[in-house]
């Protein structure tokens, strides 16, 4: 024969709420340095130019650019083109790079630029080879051609470089902003006799009590010299193993926190202290 329980069984209580400090300034920051990161991934790009004829026609020239913007994908009569121009020119640091382009004679096309600008350059030395190959084929001296012109490997590795450190700080920066936002939940099982935090089950046994953690908040999206006190509600266990409610300290006042951990510890049967 069993015995039925007759205690009414005690709903969960959930304790929630929000603390934050909001800065919109600080997403606006984190979208611009991710721009500044997609501008630089731009800049890496590769063209290639593959050129056949058969016999004694004219042939055709395919001109294709792989890039993040300002792709192009051009087929050309050699004919169709005056010159392969390039100019050597030099940054305001002396370093040197090549501007590439296409004299074209249609008026559909004009000028068609192939490689431009210092962000992502291509060497002159490079440019010139590739323009003498163009200019064998554009003869009949040769019959095919197959040339990349890219990024040289210095300018290149900068650009990766510049592009990883962008999309890194943006990311983390852009996170702890959301972070910030996200409201703070803790769910007291009575029936189970445990308390959840972020998946995690501590026993009620095991809770030696509940503090308020000082921290800094906004880590990397501070301005210079600008420390940003923050707190978070830390569950202190009996085996050392202490829980934060929060992985990171959020921005604004201590009294919400405060008042959380009184609420959790009446939850728990315990008298704030």
């Amino acid at each position: 024969m069993y015995r039925q329980n007759d205690r009414p069984a005690r709903p969960p209580t959930v304790l929630q709420y929000r603390t934050r400090l909001f800065r919109p300034w600080s997403i606006l920051v984190a979208l611009l340095v991710l721009g500044v990161g997609i501008v630089s991934l731009g800049g890496l790009r590769a063209t290639r130019i593959v050129c056949a004829r058969s016999g004694d026609e004219a042939g055709a020239c395919n001109f294709r650019r792989y890039a993040l913007v300002r792709s192009l994908d051009l087929t050309l009569s050699p004919n169709e083109i005056r010159s392969f121009a390039v100019e050597a020119r030099r940054t305001s640091k002396g370093a040197s790079y090549a501007e590439v382009s296409l004299v074209t004679t249609t008026s559909t096309y004009g000028t068609v630029d192939l490689e431009s600008g210092t962000w992502g350059h291509v060497t002159p030395e490079r440019a010139h080879d590739v323009a003498a190959r163009f200019r064998a084929f554009q003869e009949h001296r040769t019959s095919t051609m197959d040339e990349w012109l890219t990024t040289g490997s210095m300018s290149a590795a900068m650009m990766m470089l510049m592009t990883l450190l962008m999309f890194g700080l943006g990311g983390v920066m852009l996170r702890e902003q959301l972070a910030q936002r996200r409201s703070i939940r803790v769910v007291v099982d009575h029936e189970r006799e445990v308390v959840l935090v972020r998946k995690r089950e501590i026993p009620f046994a095991e809770i030696d009590d509940v503090t308020v953690e000082l921290g800094r908040a906004h880590f990397w999206s501070s301005r210079k010299n600008e420390h940003v006190t923050g707190h978070r509600l830390v569950i202190v266990t009996r085996f050392g193993d202490d829980v934060p409610v929060t992985r990171e300290f959020r921005a604004g006042e201590r009294g919400p926190h405060d008042g959380a951990r009184r609420a959790l510890l009446r939850a728990l049967g315990r008298a704030p202290s």
